[in-house]
């Protein structure tokens, strides 16, 4: 994997985060399903092990609460929390996702250059 891949799942979360037409928990599921779980795994490369390690922890903290039921353990952590919480965690997701698009390497494609194609 290669540094555009953590960069287009960093582009996903932020819009996932941004636009979905949905509560801000769904949102943060729905971020979290793939995108969010593939940099917290360190399965899209180009990162250091200390922003992979941020994305892991966050990730583990966004997923403490063991679920009663068929729903998940993010949802349950995310239900389980009051809303100021909720707006931290997507606050915190943003932050990291920031600190993603801003590594730089020479097999990065911007996104300018998406937006243009």
């Amino acid at each position: 994997m290669t540094l555009d891949y953590s960069h287009e799942k960093a582009h996903q979360i932020l819009l996932t985060l941004g636009t979905m037409d949905a509560s801000l928990v769904e949102r943060i599921e729905a971020a979290c399903v793939h995108p969010f779980l593939a940099l917290a795994e360190g399965r899209t490369g180009g990162l250091s092990d200390s922003l992979v390690g941020a994305f892991a922890a966050l990730l583990e903290e966004m997923s403490s609460v063991e679920p009663s039921g068929g729903e998940g353990s993010t949802h349950a952590t995310l239900m389980s929390v009051d809303e100021s919480t909720v707006q931290s965690f997507a606050e915190r997701m943003v932050d990291l996702c920031i600190e993603v698009l801003q590594v730089d390497g020479p097999e990065v494609t911007k996104l300018v250059e998406l937006r243009e194609e």
